[in-house]
């Protein structure tokens, strides 16, 4: 039983070897959806380092004609939890793994609640980057897809 996609062929590849067939293949999303023609641009509630991984991460899924509409969201997610784990790691190098917190009229240490940030932010970033090619192991399994031509008036108009 196939359980991750591993060897789950696109309907381009069953069309090239011959065993399309309509009632198991045509109805695939992999067929409705399109790569874009353009990297997108970045949210408007991005500050300017965000708006550089932005632009940066956009331009390699779009390089590697993966990129379509609805990747946008996990593009913005990773590149949320992108800077939440930086943050975190300069939170525990600033005061540590260890901190000391007030529990009534005693003085606790307890772990640095930004370790756990570390740690749920690096699981996101590395699942959305397993999706996009972020890494050798994750480009080995993705299709691409053939990007629709430049409009050669989009550029003039934006």
């Amino acid at each position: 039983m196939k359980t991750g996609g591993e060897n789950i062929k696109s309907a381009k590849e069953h069309k090239a070897k011959g065993n399309y067939r309509p009632s198991r293949h045509a109805g695939r999303l992999e067929n409705a959806v399109k790569v874009v023609a353009s990297p997108p641009k970045p949210p408007k509630h991005f500050d300017k380092r965000h708006k550089d991984l932005w632009e940066t991460c956009c331009q390699d899924v779009f390089n590697l004609g993966v990129l379509v509409d609805p990747d946008v969201h996990l593009i913005e997610m990773f590149v949320s939890n992108w800077f939440l784990w930086q943050d975190a790691i300069k939170s525990v190098q600033d005061e540590g793994y260890m901190i000391t917190v007030e529990a009534g009229e005693f003085m606790k240490e307890i772990p640095n609640p930004a370790i756990r940030i570390m740690t749920e932010s690096s699981k996101v970033c590395n699942q959305i980057a397993d999706k996009f090619g972020f890494s050798p192991r994750a480009r080995m399994g993705i299709k691409t897809q053939e990007r629709p031509p430049e409009d050669p008036f989009a550029a003039f108009l934006n």
